[in-house]
């Protein structure tokens, strides 16, 4: 299996809604952010084996890869929400997912069934998961490019590209997913599993598909290939 690559840049969470995280570029920023995994310019790959990094070095890969392995430094443009300024600069980073992606959770099996390569943030009980939350991120999926030595996404399997799992890690609080979706995140808005399979079926392989705590469908958008697309969802965890 070639590489599949997904070119990713994070700005995790910040304390307001959108209408006022993401202001026009030359308004002061108005909001703290409480979580940011944007990459500085003088970031080396090995840094994600360690402490240093904004993720969990040992968190969710295969079980005999290190993050340095797995991730890249692309030559792209920047995202919507890198620094480009002089002494503040921030790059975007890739992460790859190949045969050797298996994860094993602790004192589990083997999670032979798919391939795994998430950065993790937070602990499931920090600032993110109180009040009111807006998490940023923006993606750029590769068109397939064989030469180089990788392949674009195979879309009659499930990609989960973002997604805020549960503490009790029985569900996501959202999730954003391309391809054929697994049975387990088929839309939860439908009465009969005929119904949710149907449901599913009518979904476009080639959009990512944004899904609530419940599996809703809360809205679908294409894939646009080798362009940055950004996103951003606010959670009320009071509500």
């Amino acid at each position: 299996m070639a590489p599949v690559r997904i070119v990713l840049s994070f700005l995790a969470a910040l304390t307001t809604p959108i209408v006022s995280a993401i202001p026009l570029a030359f308004s002061p920023v108005k909001c703290p952010v409480v979580k940011d995994g944007r990459i500085p310019q003088a970031f080396t790959l090995k840094d994600f084996d360690n402490a240093t990094s904004p993720f969990d070095p040992n968190y969710s890969k295969g079980q005999s890869l290190s993050w340095s392995q797995i991730a890249k430094f692309p030559k792209t443009d920047s995202s919507r929400f890198d620094f480009v300024s002089a002494g503040n600069t921030t790059k975007p980073v890739e992460v790859t997912i190949t045969d050797e992606s298996i994860f094993v959770p602790g004192g589990g099996s083997p999670q032979v069934g798919f391939r795994r390569a998430g950065f993790l943030m937070g602990n499931g009980t920090d600032e993110t998961t109180v009040g009111v939350k807006t998490f940023h991120w923006s993606t750029k999926q590769p068109q397939r490019n064989f030469s180089q030595g990788f392949t674009t996404m195979n879309l009659t399997h499930e990609y989960m590209n973002a997604w805020h799992e549960r503490n009790d890690y029985a569900g996501n609080q959202f999730s954003i997913n391309a391809g054929v979706l697994l049975s387990q995140d088929y839309p939860a808005n439908c009465s009969t599993s005929a119904a949710c399979t149907a449901a599913e079926k009518k979904l476009p392989k080639q959009a990512w598909k944004f899904l609530d705590h419940g599996n809703n469908v809360v809205f679908v958008t294409p894939i646009l290939f080798d362009q940055w697309q950004n996103f951003a969802v606010t959670l009320d965890y009071d509500k």
